[in-house]
């Protein structure tokens, strides 16, 4: 019965995360990495709690975790994860599957262009987009970089990513049309873009 601030229950931090909206940072963007809004119970909390607390925030990206896919049979789920998708300053976004990502890379980097691992990652994303009608993904850029510029669907919508390690990829992203947030690597070479 609370939001928390961790990666994972198991190293919970011990931040409240309603405590932070009592801080100087409430008019920022928020990057909530739903780990378990794939449940409808869950999901239920989160929207009632983004009705609550949205307006604190610039802005919210709300991640769905990957496990997501097998949810989408269930009505109520999927009409609560649009019901937060209409909230006016909140976004949802589709964790893409960090390891069939990571093998069609590798695929396409071995010059496999009929990758089964390529197909099965384009045709599960489409998927569940299409469903909650959302248009954001949210990936690792080290390993998804070559599997999501190479494909068309995926061009087209909007990316968050994380672990962009290189300047040029900084500002290839930024001067892409569609861009949302973007987290760099900590590297003592990009210090200053931290």
């Amino acid at each position: 019965n609370r939001t928390i601030s961790s990666h994972d229950l198991d190293i919970d931090t011990n931040l409240i995360f309603d405590d932070f909206l009592k801080s100087t940072y409430r008019k920022n963007t928020v990057w909530l990495d739903s780990k378990n809004i794939n449940r409808v119970e869950n999901c239920n909390y989160a929207k009632n709690w983004l009705n609550k607390f949205s307006n604190n925030f610039k802005s919210l990206l709300v991640e769905l975790p990957t496990s997501s896919i097998n949810t989408l049979e269930d009505e109520n789920w999927v009409k609560c994860i649009k019901s937060i998708d209409l909230i006016k300053n909140v976004e949802v976004g589709y964790y893409l599957d960090t390891s069939l990502l990571k093998r069609c890379s590798d695929d396409l980097k071995e010059k496999i262009l009929s990758s089964s691992n390529c197909k099965k990652l384009n045709k599960q994303t489409t998927e569940i987009l299409d469903i909650l009608n959302i248009r954001s993904i949210t990936f690792d850029f080290s390993l998804g970089k070559t599997a999501v510029e190479s494909d068309k669907d995926f061009k087209k919508l909007k990316w968050h990513v994380w672990h962009v390690d290189s300047v040029k990829d900084i500002n290839d992203l930024i001067i892409r049309q569609n861009i949302g947030i973007i987290l760099v690597r900590n590297d003592k070479h990009l210090d200053n873009l931290n």
